[in-house]
């Protein structure tokens, strides 16, 4: 009898022993340590109706709890937790912004990121709606598309080109006509009308003639006519 109430005894030591040394475990954590966003975009180019990928790299000495994504006008609310604490975690989300925002409006997106200590950070990336995602507009001003022109005539070519941020470089082609026109434009240029009078050879000429043209912008957008 007095045998097994000393192993009785010895039990409970134990147990209690074993749960003082797990909460001396988690006070181990070091408090000076925080997240950190070593290369992580502050500001990002955006346009509304588009979808762009949000991206950027996150480290804690720790390891990360949960990383947070917030803005309330683009009902923006994301949290995602880790079982297994990652010290390194490329944080990868697709946006889209809404349609009806204006152009050239500017958004704050705020990331937050806590770590095992309970350590928080926050982060703002701010998203602008400047990028250019519009194709140059051509318009055929003169001839008329279906205009009858004689051989040996000529005839008054122009053609608008125009594009809200800047047209890069434009170009008019026809082999018949000898056309083989390439445009490189200032910088700033938002609307050129190209003008000149072609000639129609006399001869080898029968049927329907159609003119080509393009421009290209400074985001790389093209349009052609």
């Amino acid at each position: 009898m007095i045998k097994k109430l000393f192993s009785g005894v010895i039990m409970t030591i134990a147990i209690i022993t074993l749960v003082f040394t797990s909460c001396d475990d988690d006070d181990n954590f070091d408090n000076s340590i925080i997240p950190e966003f070593p290369d992580f975009p502050t500001s990002i180019s955006g346009a509304p109706g588009y979808e762009f990928v949000f991206e950027g790299l996150i480290t804690d000495g720790l390891g990360i709890s949960t990383v947070e994504m917030y803005y309330q006008k683009w009902y923006l609310e994301k949290v995602i937790q880790f079982e297994q604490a990652p010290k390194e975690y490329l944080l990868k989300y697709k946006f889209l912004v809404p349609e009806d925002e204006e152009a050239g409006s500017s958004h704050t997106i705020q990331v937050s990121v806590t770590n095992l200590a309970g350590n928080k950070i926050t982060h703002d990336v701010l998203v602008t709606l400047d990028l250019d995602v519009t194709a140059p507009e051509v318009d055929f001003v003169s001839p008329a598309s279906g205009t009858a022109v004689g051989k040996g005539e000529t005839v008054l070519l122009q053609v608008q080109f125009t594009d809200d941020y800047g047209l890069d470089s434009i170009k008019i082609w026809n082999d018949v006509l000898g056309l083989n026109e390439k445009i490189k434009l200032p910088e700033g240029t938002t609307e050129y009308l190209f003008e000149q009078e072609v000639g129609i050879p006399s001869e080898g000429v029968e049927g329907q003639l159609q003119i080509n043209a393009s421009a290209k912008d400074k985001a790389g957008n093209s349009e052609a006519a």
